[in-house]
């Protein structure tokens, strides 16, 4: 299978256990090209979640606790840790999670020695954030596990997928430890703010350059490595959000609040908003 065809796949798990890899019960990538069913609540008997957002955005729920995340951010759940999406979908995303194990004490972790495994399976316990930005190398390293895992006759291919699940473990360790809790820079926030203040205009990429005097191709880029989501997105989810708050208030009706937030048509209105919601417009009122 080629590269294209295999991101491209909705849902893509990867049993390590195969290659004598005990230690992590599970890898998954999720693509979601539109938002999907929520995440029922549900734990993980005595296993480390570590969930990294490459694309799009998710709300999850510990307790009574919502964290709102966005691409590039890391997000912890402890072993036996109930958690889930709570009524939120699963929102347009591509989205890694791995479960990692604790037992199995007569056995190194992850083949480290002795001491290293200990350090290591300490410092995944004891990080302090729960939430918190990752750093885009993460991404690289599930990217070569995904690509290493589906690659026939590769030699060394049970060591180079161990040792690229340490690097991807200290790397976590290490982002969480830098002080990377969630929160944009100012000049970001800036520009946030003067979206938000004009999100039922028509914006495009060089109006907003021009709006913050930067360039078209510097702006998309810093946008996306700050919010993991292109500027067009952003728009758009921010206008199904004030959509949502418009239909659930019975301010306006669907082909209103399409007319208002500039949508081309009440019908493609109902595309995006089914897209990112789960659900159509006429709908959500009653949820």
């Amino acid at each position: 299978m080629d590269r294209k065809n295999l991101f491209n796949q909705r849902r893509i798990l990867i049993p390590l256990y195969r290659y004598g890899i005990y230690d992590i019960e599970v890898l998954g990538r999720l693509n979601y090209s539109r938002a999907a069913q929520p995440l029922r609540t549900h734990v993980h008997h005595g296993g480390l979640e570590i969930c990294y957002l490459a694309r799009g955005r998710q709300v999850y729920s510990v307790g009574d606790r919502q964290y709102r995340l966005t691409g590039g951010d890391v997000f912890i759940t402890l072993p036996d840790e109930a958690h889930g999406t709570g009524r939120m979908p699963e929102e347009k995303s591509v989205l890694y999670w791995l479960v990692v194990r604790f037992s199995g004490r007569n056995r190194s972790f992850l083949g480290l020695p002795d001491k290293d495994g200990a350090e290591l399976r300490h410092a995944l316990l004891g990080m302090r954030h729960r939430h918190f930005k990752g750093s885009p190398t993460l991404c690289k390293i599930l990217n070569d596990i995904v690509i290493t895992y589906h690659t026939k006759g590769m030699p060394l291919k049970t060591a180079y997928l161990r040792n690229k699940i340490v690097e991807f473990l200290i790397m976590v360790v290490a982002c969480a430890r830098s002080g990377g809790v969630i929160g944009k820079n100012s000049a970001m926030q800036g520009l946030l703010d003067f979206i938000n203040g004009r999100i039922t205009e028509k914006m495009t990429v060089p109006d907003l350059a021009r709006a913050v005097g930067l360039s078209a191709s510097w702006l998309k880029a810093k946008f996306k490595q700050e919010t993991g989501i292109p500027i067009a997105e952003y728009v758009l989810r921010k206008k199904i959000d004030l959509a949502k708050e418009l239909l659930k208030k019975g301010e306006k009706n669907v082909t209103e609040a399409a007319f208002d937030l500039d949508f081309s048509s009440s019908q493609y209105f109902a595309t995006v908003f089914k897209r990112y919601t789960g659900k159509k417009p006429g709908e959500w009122k009653h949820c």
